[in-house]
């Protein structure tokens, strides 16, 4: 049997398969975040907020969030009062 060990999605604790990549992790916690981070729609954080990379394996303790990616302005200007 391979052990399990415990990680972080969004501060929920999720217990995976030791050696497993980020991605996979993503799919025991939510099927459709998964699907929205393979799509590109959202994209993982460590815990310091750096992007991970989706194959990155997955330690003991360690703390992911997701969040939306954002699109390109229409207008730059936008925010300019």
């Amino acid at each position: 049997m391979i052990p399990t060990i415990p990680i972080f999605i969004n501060a929920e604790r999720v217990e995976v398969p030791a050696g497993i990549a980020i991605v996979d992790a993503l799919h025991i916690w939510s099927e459709g975040m998964a699907a929205d981070v393979e799509d590109g729609s959202q994209h993982v954080l460590d815990s310091r907020g750096l992007p991970v990379a989706l194959d990155m394996t997955v330690y003991a303790g360690a703390i992911f969030r997701l969040i939306a990616t954002r699109g390109p302005r229409d207008d730059p200007d936008d925010d300019v009062p």
